[in-house]
């Protein structure tokens, strides 16, 4: 019989805001695995993991370097999928866990999508999780969006044109792994006159996380790729 995939968001850091449901299946399951940018490169997802659930697990890393060729991406994607297939076709279930939540900017949907091609009968389960929009907009205490406001959320590594349009179309903006192009960002918030709406968050979930109402700080700190800045155009209080 074919295993069980189970795709589990970790959440943001805290492993308290693991969800019950998560902490039951990680608590129940065999194997655990979870993707690596470079061998045997340690896992935030699995520390998360492993500080919630006290289980000495099956691990299985899945190489998927961060590179933007698609003929390499499709070949490591292809490799991951063989790996999990054999598990599952063992009979054991397996767990993939993820930062965040499994559906939002996770590698998780590119695993799911070479499996269903590969096991037909593929059984899958997922367990959602808090994400970085959530996780920062409860430690500012601002609401992402409220009455009939609209919120969109972009990857800052996009250009700027589409991030100066997003802000001039939305009233709640949520610019995600803002780490490398923050100095980027900040100049077009201070040309729209947003820089006083807006909060920068790093790590946030995380025992050295923060967040930060003074966006001109930031530019002398040394920015994380887990780093995210919501935009309210109405203010932020």
């Amino acid at each position: 019989m074919l295993g069980k995939l189970y795709g589990v968001g970790v959440g943001p850091g805290d492993p308290e805001l693991l969800t019950l449901k998560g902490v039951r299946i990680l608590k129940n399951i065999d194997v655990v695995c979870f993707p690596v940018s470079q061998p045997d490169k340690p896992s935030i997802a699995l520390e998360i993991a492993s500080r919630a659930v006290r289980r000495d697990w099956q691990i299985l890393q899945l190489y998927l370097p961060m590179t933007r060729d698609n003929e390499k991406l499709e070949k490591h994607w292809q490799e991951a999928a063989e790996q999990v297939s054999e598990v599952l076709k063992s009979g054991q279930d397996c767990a993939f866990i993820t930062l965040g939540d499994p559906s939002f900017y996770s590698t998780f949907i590119y695993l799911v999508r070479k499996l269903k091609t590969m096991l037909t009968d593929l059984k899958i389960e997922i367990i959602p999780g808090i994400s970085a929009p959530n996780i920062l907009a409860a430690l500012a205490q601002v609401p992402l969006a409220e009455s009939d406001e609209r919120l969109v959320v972009i990857p800052a590594i996009n250009n700027l044109g589409e991030l100066s349009e997003a802000l001039d179309k939305f009233e709640n903006i949520m610019f995600l792994k803002v780490g490398r192009t923050f100095p980027e960002v900040l100049e077009l918030l201070k040309e729209k006159g947003l820089d006083e709406n807006a909060v920068f968050g790093s790590r946030c979930g995380f025992v050295d996380g923060y967040i930060s109402y003074d966006l001109d700080e930031i530019k002398e700190k040394s920015r994380d790729y887990l780093s995210a800045v919501l935009v309210k155009k109405g203010g932020l209080k």
